[in-house]
């Protein structure tokens, strides 16, 4: 049903109905919003880039095809480019510590650490995984989006996408183990 709705606000917005454009923006900023901060981490920038999401939206909008795709996947898209992009500019994170200043034992629990710095280095982790693998994580256990949607996004099966979670989340589980982490239980495969 939203899907539907989804591409009849889009062919609207398409002819020029700024109303449309403004209820996909109410439907979806959060959404991008959320897998912008999750990603980032900082609020300024998850607000500027989600921003920027909705302007190329707006710019690119005769481009978008309603038949061919979603518009979330297409948002979705580009706000992770977005994200790739200001880090691969930024060359660091806007946090008030560094990470490779904390000093830990071999393995650390979850719980021993407070949420601040917990946060930091699993998104160090998802930062330093391929972009579709970022994407993957953030969607699935940050967002909470149902993998049948996140394979809408990718272009993909189902089974594909199980697969590419699968080998994303080894990825992760392989980077905290480096920084002396355990993964924490929402990462385990379902």
């Amino acid at each position: 049903m939203i899907k539907i709705y989804e591409k009849f606000l889009l062919n609207l917005a398409q002819k020029g109905d700024k109303n449309a454009f403004g209820k996909l923006y109410d439907i979806f900023s959060p959404k991008i919003y959320n897998f912008v901060i999750h990603r980032v981490g900082v609020k300024e920038v998850a607000e500027d880039l989600t921003m920027e999401t909705f302007r190329r939206a707006l710019l690119n909008l005769q481009k978008i095809s309603a038949e061919s795709g979603c518009f979330s996947g297409w948002l979705y898209r580009v706000a992770s480019n977005l994200v790739v992009d200001h880090f691969r500019h930024k060359k660091y994170f806007d946090e008030d510590f560094d990470v490779s200043q904390i000093e830990f034992s071999n393995q650390i629990d979850w719980q021993t650490i407070d949420k601040e710095k917990r946060d930091a280095f699993l998104r160090s982790a998802v930062l330093s995984l391929p972009a579709e693998d970022q994407l993957i994580i953030t969607l699935r256990f940050f967002e909470g989006v149902k993998p049948i949607k996140i394979a809408e996004i990718l272009g993909c099966k189902i089974e594909q996408l199980y697969v590419k979670q699968f080998r994303a989340i080894d990825k992760l589980k392989k980077n905290l183990a480096v920084q002396g982490m355990v993964a924490p239980i929402f990462l385990e495969n379902d």
